[in-house]
């Protein structure tokens, strides 16, 4: 359930499941498109820190960087949200913009070693400006509880109270998400075709001549 608790800057603040469950599963979508399709792992031929001391990338285009800068502004906000109830929003704020610069520093290390990412420092750098602003306004918006005040009854007069309606939010949250990347096979989405042909293939080999 969710209760109404009073931060040391003053406002009050919800302190809601449903934002913490928000948060997991918007860094649990951040980790996934990062790091899809998660194979063909290898070792790297360089340094693994290489890319945070190289020039900047010249295959950059300015949509590149607001991209990276505009994924992380709700990993600062909904971070800084959930921590808010139970610090100061200064001290919350600075927790969740660090979090998430870690949390994109260890996704690009993680990139190094698949061949198909390209790790760079301006991702990092972006990352970490979308997860500052993130936290910067979860901040304002924690000052000005009233408006959500009302949201929040509005939610609570027209839907059921409890997790099962949250996790009913959130599963509507990430079917909206799926319809931005057609590759996404979630919900039934994605274009499967070439998965059917495949096996549909190998049904018509001989025995003999199947990999499997």
């Amino acid at each position: 359930m969710s209760g109404l608790q009073h931060t040391h800057s003053g406002p009050f603040v919800r302190s809601s499941r449903l934002v913490a469950y928000l948060t997991v599963t918007y860094l649990v979508l951040v980790v996934y498109t990062s790091l899809h399709p998660f194979s063909q792992w290898r070792a790297p031929a360089q340094e693994v820190r290489e890319f945070l001391i190289a020039p900047w990338p010249v295959y950059f285009t300015w949509g590149d960087l607001a991209l990276n800068v505009l994924a992380y502004v709700p990993v600062g906000a909904l971070v800084t949200l959930v921590l808010i109830p139970y610090m100061r929003a200064a001290v919350a704020a600075t927790s969740a913009a660090l979090l998430a610069i870690g949390l994109s520093l260890s996704i690009e290390v993680a990139q190094v070693f698949l061949p198909g990412r390209i790790p760079a420092n301006a991702d990092l750098l972006c990352n970490g400006l979308g997860a500052l602003a993130g936290a910067m306004l979860a901040v304002v918006i924690a000052g000005r509880s009233q408006p959500f005040a009302r949201l929040y009854r509005l939610r609570e007069r027209l839907f059921h109270a409890g997790t099962p309606v949250d996790i009913c939010f959130l599963l509507l949250a990430l079917w909206l998400a799926t319809q931005f990347n057609a590759e996404i096979r979630l919900f039934g989405n994605g274009d499967i075709r070439h998965l059917l042909a495949e096996r549909s293939r190998r049904r018509l080999q001989p025995p003999h001549l199947r990999a499997d």
